[in-house]
């Protein structure tokens, strides 16, 4: 509640100075002048609205203690004695700013799924987490295992019928691709 006060007093202040940098704007007779007044003016709302979208981001993105990034983590680290390695985990883009919260709890679900598969059935060794936030959220596991045996369309073990619904219902896809030199790829 005091961070949205906060934003609430600073985005006051800050359109209010707008406000009197345009009225000076109206007073002046050089061109040069008026375009350079607007033109702050306008960089000035820019940081404004960059300011409260963050703040908003920052705001959703406290149901997960920590934050997704943290959350994915010491999910990798709890595994770790399951799958008898750590995870390698990297990020991209704005992990705990954007992803909204159903997003990160079905993320956090696949990742654990995909770990354990990784580690009980295709026995590998290495297992590398991508997560990566551009215009959408994308997840990717690779491990070194002996790869996997894709059933025919929709006889997939319950375990990938379960995250392939998960991608569906947050309409996004769902795939695992054999690697060429030995492993699985989920995303």
């Amino acid at each position: 509640e005091r961070i949205a006060r906060d934003l609430h007093d600073r985005v006051i202040q800050r359109v209010f100075a707008v406000g009197l940098t345009l009225q000076e704007a109206t007073r002046l007779s050089d061109v040069d002048q008026i375009v350079t007044r607007v033109d702050q003016a306008v960089d000035d709302l820019d940081a404004t609205i960059s300011e409260i979208r963050t703040t908003i981001y920052e705001l959703g993105a406290s149901a997960l203690p920590g934050g997704l990034r943290r959350s994915v983590l010491e999910l990798a680290a709890e595994l770790a004695p399951l799958l008898g390695a750590r995870a390698e985990v990297t990020f991209h883009g704005p992990i705990d700013n954007v992803v909204p919260q159903r997003t990160a709890d079905n993320l956090l679900a696949v990742l654990r799924e995909a770990l354990t598969n990784a580690g009980g059935h295709a026995r590998a060794t290495r297992f590398v987490v991508t997560l990566s936030v551009t215009d959408q959220v994308t997840l990717e596991v690779t491990d070194n295992g002996v790869g996997v045996e894709l059933p025919p369309a929709r006889r997939e073990g319950l375990g990938l019928v379960n995250l392939r619904k998960r991608a569906e219902q947050l309409h996004g896809d769902f795939e695992v691709m054999p690697l060429d030199a030995g492993g699985t790829r989920v995303s």
